[in-house]
């Protein structure tokens, strides 16, 4: 066992002793020399040069993070979207104005048809083919007016009624009146005043000139200027009375005076009509109503005639002078009504009753 070494008081005492008193070290010691003394706590103020104290570092703060600053947007070459504008509620549709009531309006008469037929239709419109046929200027029972196909610019179809037919035509061709038609008859009486006899000069189906188109014609012979009466009510479709004494074809002639004729259409209500041929003159103008018995015109000889008589036929409404001829009898002939060549008939048109 190591005995510890110790040093007693006054060694002690002799080491301090030589350290102080010791010889000069001024230049062996690579630290300079070193001075001892009460106040060797403070620094020498010419102690030369000693080791270098390198002065302490400041420490510079670090500095505080500071928050990167968010990147300015760059404008977009894309233009930004837009928020759609919200839509705007569309208007609730006016309502329809309500179609005006029909005028109170008895009866109809056709008009502006230019002498034409004017059709009937099933419905208010052209779709169906036509039930029947009126003529320029016939008066019609109005039974209602309605909407339908617009027919030169005008919608308004009236539905009509006669003893032949029910249907509807347009407003563009008839205009509303308070005038009555006339009642309808049973049939056709003889175009001559009450009491007048007359011989049939050809009748129906001859092989003269009676066929074909004028296949159910009559030709009565009479002379010059006798009256001629309406066979049943009617409208005056067509009237011509140019050929005049001094015309060529006014006393007759042949093929060439086909066309140069005096004649009256009537329309009825049938949708037939009955032509007056070979006149002296017409005593009725185009649109005028007449009614069964009325005076027409006056006999004559005009046309492709060999003199004076009437031919007198039921035909169809063709819009033409020249139709294709209808069935015709009388009332006031016995038997079948249908006369035939040389008989002698005797009128009771305009006898009354």
């Amino acid at each position: 066992m190591k005995t510890p070494f110790l040093l007693s008081a006054a060694t002690a005492a002799f080491v301090f002793l030589v350290l102080a008193c010791g010889p000069d070290h001024t230049g062996d010691s690579p630290d300079g020399p070193i001075a001892w003394g009460f106040d060797a706590g403070a620094p020498p103020v010419d102690a030369g040069p000693g080791p270098e104290v390198l002065p302490e570092p400041e420490l510079t703060p670090e500095p505080e993070p500071q928050p990167s600053p968010e990147p300015e947007p760059q404008p977009s070459s894309e233009p930004e979207p837009q928020p759609s504008p919200a839509p705007e509620p569309e208007p609730a549709p006016e309502p329809e104005p309500a179609p005006e009531p029909a005028p109170a309006c008895p009866f109809v008469q056709v008009t502006g048809t230019a002498g034409y037929p004017l059709n009937v239709r099933p419905t208010p419109d052209t779709s169906g083919a036509p039930v029947g046929t009126l003529v320029e200027g016939q008066t019609v029972a109005a039974l209602s007016g309605t909407e339908g196909e617009a027919i030169s610019g005008e919608t308004w179809w009236w539905q009509i009624e006669t003893a032949a037919v029910t249907g509807y035509i347009s407003a563009v061709y008839a205009t509303c009146t308070d005038e009555t038609p006339p009642e309808p008859t049973a049939g056709f009486l003889l175009p001559l005043t009450c009491g007048t006899s007359t011989t049939v000069t050809q009748g129906n189906s001859s092989a003269y000139s009676h066929n074909g188109i004028a296949n159910y014609a009559f030709d009565f012979g009479l002379p010059l200027n006798t009256p001629l009466l309406a066979m049943d009510h009617g409208v005056v479709l067509m009237a011509k009375t140019d050929i005049t004494p001094g015309h060529p074809c006014y006393n007759g002639g042949g093929a060439e005076c086909a066309n140069h004729v005096n004649y009256v259409v009537l329309g009825h209500s049938d949708g037939s009509a009955t032509l007056y041929l070979h006149l002296n003159r017409a005593d009725v103008q185009l649109g005028d109503g007449v009614v069964r018995g009325q005076l027409v015109g006056h006999s004559g000889g005009t046309g492709w005639s060999t003199g004076p008589h009437t031919h007198v036929q039921r035909q169809s409404q063709c819009g033409s002078w020249w139709c294709q001829s209808w069935p015709l009898a009388f009332q006031d002939v016995p038997g079948t009504g249908v006369p035939v060549v040389w008989q002698t008939v005797t009128s009771q048109n305009g006898c009354g009753g």
